[in-house]
Parts: C-alpha cells; structure tokens; sequence
C-alpha cells in the first residue's frame, strides 16, 4: 500500500526532512514496499519542510545528475561477465550427454571438459578477484571523501528495475504536473545540460541500457491522480499540504488501503497518540 508521512507543525522539520529523504531516495530509489510514498505537512510550515527537503538531499549528495561514480566501470564488468557462456562453466551436475556416453567414449572426453572447465572455472575466479579489489578500493574512496559513504553512492539519479516501471513512473509525473502539481526543482542547473536539454525533467534516457530517474518532489497534485491513488514504488514524492494533520491528514490516510506503515513527525505525543487511535496500518 502507500505508507503515508504525516509532519505535524511542531515536528523537527531538520530531522523529519533528513529522515524522509534517506529511505526515499538512497535506498533503491523508493522502490522498496514500506518506503514513504507520499507526504502530507502542515500548511503553516511547508515552505519550510520542502527547504529543509533539499538541504537534505543536498548533504546526502543528491546532485540531479544523469550518472553515477564507477558508473563505466560497472558498465564495463557487466560486459565481460557476459562473455561468459553459462551453458558452458563448471556444473556439479552431469548432462544428459554424458550420462549416455559409453565407457570407452568417455576417456578423452571427459579430459578435454575437463580443461574447458578449468578455463572458465579461470575466469570466473579472475573476475571475482578483480571485482572485490575494485569494491575495496570504492571502500577506501568512500573512507576518504568529504561525502558519507551513502552520499558517495548516490550523487546522480536512481536505477529504476526496468523500462515498464521507468515508463510508468514518466507517466505519473506527466499526469500530475498537467492536473496541477507543481515539481520542486531542487537541482542545481549549473553544469547540468544534459538535464536543460531533456523534454521531461523528471525522466532520464527511457531505453533499458540506463534506466535512471532523479528524485523528483510534487506539490498538492490532484487526489484522483495516479501519484495519489496507486503505490509509486520510485523516487517521486508527493507532498499535500493540509489545515489540520489531525483532521485532514488522518482522513486521507483512512480513504485509502491500510498501509505497512505510517510516519508521524511531532513533538507532542498526544498528536501521536491520537493518530494511532484513528489509524489502521502495520506499524507506526
């Protein structure tokens, strides 16, 4: 289901943005069931909540980027594990060709699977070698820079799973601006040109050799659009901005499926409390 965010007036908006924006957005780019799908805050403080949105995206090293660090090096392993054919590396067990092959068949045969095995059995521990040696020396990099370890994997946009979820999250995007939300541009567009030049700002490359879509913030879209009325499971974050978290918000959250979880930031327990009272989810 969509597990709401409820950011109640007297919440650390600091806090409550840091701790949105970490499991929205680092981790597989939302594409998770229990991450935040969409927010609903206070009016009185909303301006503030989306400025304190991105100076956390900032300080996890969100850059709206079209690429990622290490980028052509995983492009790059990714191929030559390809060169690999599968049907031919070391299995424990035997073919259907071997067990009908008679006895005295069986002797140079066997030998010459036996090298090819070896060969490819070489490459596969060749590889595996080089790829740790390359994850320590990310490791090492991570270490030293000035950006978290969680900032450095992720300073351009996300992976999306694939080209059908990456075309329907376009089309969420596109439905909600053309009914009236309102995109957060929260990028730097200095330097960024290949992003001014793209058609759709919330979408990057549709083809399924760079599946990537950066973070994308909507204000208020429509309650009947698709971002509003099915889980996004990607990085696009709706935020609706209510009189009254304890009226508004919690009637929102109950007009929809029971979610996994609901988020509530405040200060005042007995805003808490009262939204577990009134509220049905897997947790809170």
């Amino acid at each position: 289901g969509k597990c709401p965010v409820l950011v109640h007036a007297s919440s650390d908006l600091r806090l409550a943005a840091r701790r949105i924006a970490n499991p929205k957005w680092s981790f597989c780019a939302g594409q998770t069931c229990i991450a935040p799908d969409y927010v609903v805050v206070d009016k009185s403080v909303r301006a503030r909540f989306v400025e304190a949105l991105k100076l956390a995206m900032a300080e996890f090293g969100f850059t709206g980027g079209d690429s990622y660090p290490g980028e052509e090096q995983e492009t790059a392993e990714c191929a030559e594990m390809a060169q690999i054919d599968p049907s031919q590396s070391p299995s424990p067990w035997p073919s259907d060709q071997a067990k009908n092959q008679r006895p005295e068949q069986s002797g140079n045969h066997d030998l010459e699977q036996g090298i090819k095995g070896q060969n490819d059995q070489g490459r596969i521990e060749g590889l595996q070698t080089k790829n740790q040696g390359r994850i320590e020396e990310g490791q090492r990099r991570r270490r030293s820079s000035a950006l978290p370890a969680s900032a450095s994997a992720s300073t351009g946009s996300a992976r999306i799973v694939n080209e059908l979820h990456l075309l329907r999250l376009k089309r969420m995007v596109e439905e909600a601006v053309k009914g009236g939300a309102i995109e957060v541009e929260w990028w730097d567009r200095q330097g960024q040109g290949s992003m001014e030049s793209s058609p759709d700002p919330g979408i990057i490359s549709g083809r399924s050799t760079r599946l990537r879509m950066r973070p994308t913030i909507l204000l208020n879209p429509p309650p009947d659009s698709l971002v509003m009325t099915e889980e996004i499971f990607g990085p696009i974050l709706p935020i609706v901005e209510v009189d009254d978290i304890l009226t508004q918000g919690v009637d929102m959250v109950n007009s929809k499926p029971k979610p996994l979880a609901i988020y509530v930031f405040c200060r005042d327990n007995a805003v808490a409390d009262a939204v577990a009272a009134r509220t049905s989810s897997g947790s809170l």
